[in-house]
């Protein structure tokens, strides 16, 4: 069986990209998951759905190594209900979180998360 395909979309903070993306959000039997990344670099302490989020947030104990596979087991049931929808999934990326970091982890890149389990087409929008 070929591997599902996710679309990625990828821009830098101010530079229209949430414009864009609500544009493609908007076709039909798309589903676009915006400002996605792996590293959970961003601190969202209340998500009374997700205890290991909050453990995240407030200790910052779990490696590069175990939020990709985390981020994994959390985006395949996405998949799994798009697969079966028909739908075409669209991740936005959270691209500061690699290039607006004090210590980027590029290994940690969406792109490089998911390559080794989807089909991936991805755009890359930037401001003029």
């Amino acid at each position: 069986m070929d591997p599902v395909t996710i679309r990625t979309l990828h821009h830098l903070p101010c530079t229209g990209g949430t414009v864009i993306s609500k544009c493609i959000a908007s076709m039909p039997d798309t589903v676009l998951l915006s400002e996605v990344h792996p590293g959970g670099s961003r601190r969202i302490y209340f998500n009374p759905m997700d205890p290991l989020q909050q453990f995240h947030a407030q200790y910052s104990r779990l490696d590069s190594a175990s939020l990709k596979e985390v981020f994994l087991e959390r985006l395949a049931p996405v998949v799994s209900f798009c697969v079966e929808q028909d739908n075409i999934l669209i991740l936005r990326d959270h691209a500061a979180s690699d290039f607006m970091a004090r210590s980027p982890d590029l290994g940690q890149t969406l792109r490089n998360t998911l390559a080794k389990h989807f089909d991936l087409k991805s755009a890359v929008t930037i401001r003029h």
